[in-house]
């Protein structure tokens, strides 16, 4: 009986020693589906001028502005249906720079932003669901960007001292 339970809680020793995992924490983090595709921002930021919010998000290669003018906590903003509300995906394919927007009549989306109580101070957190578009030979071509998130990015107040560096 003895030899049976020393094989027994041998058994379980091992079996808890190869089920170890290194957990990796993504904070900030940007990042949305594309072409069901995982797309995540290598570097991220966030800054107000006047009043304007504008998240940035990109890898190098692909970027994603997002505009919201007189911006809140906990809102929801609509894409597509004013100038105001604004997502510029952009994306460099060899020499060329392809720029999709939305605009008035022009793509469509959401953007939410995380109530206060969610919020950790000198950083920004929400999600988003873009679909920009950019007139191509008179046909429009559109990216779509679903279950997006920025979570934590570094927020930071831009005065006449900090200028903006965040290209629209």
């Amino acid at each position: 009986m003895k030899k049976i339970i020393v094989l027994v809680a041998l058994a379980l020793g091992f079996g808890f020693v190869g089920c170890e995992e290194e957990v990796k924490f993504n904070d900030p983090s940007f990042q949305a589906q594309r072409d069901y595709k995982l797309w995540r921002a290598t570097n991220s930021v966030a800054e107000v001028k006047d009043g304007t919010l504008r998240v940035y998000g990109t890898d190098g290669v692909e970027s994603l502005v997002i505009k919201i003018p007189n911006y809140s906590f906990g809102k929801t903003y609509d894409l597509g249906n004013n100038e105001t509300n604004i997502a510029t995906y952009r994306k460099i394919v060899e020499e060329d720079t392809l720029v999709y927007k939305t605009g008035y009549e022009m793509g469509s989306g959401v953007i939410t932003l995380d109530p206060v109580d969610k919020q950790v101070p000198g950083f920004i957190s929400g999600t988003f669901l873009v679909t920009a578009e950019r007139l191509e030979q008179n046909t429009v071509k559109e990216v779509k960007l679903d279950t997006g998130v920025f979570f934590r990015v570094p927020l930071r107040e831009v005065t006449t001292t900090t200028p903006a560096q965040i290209l629209e």
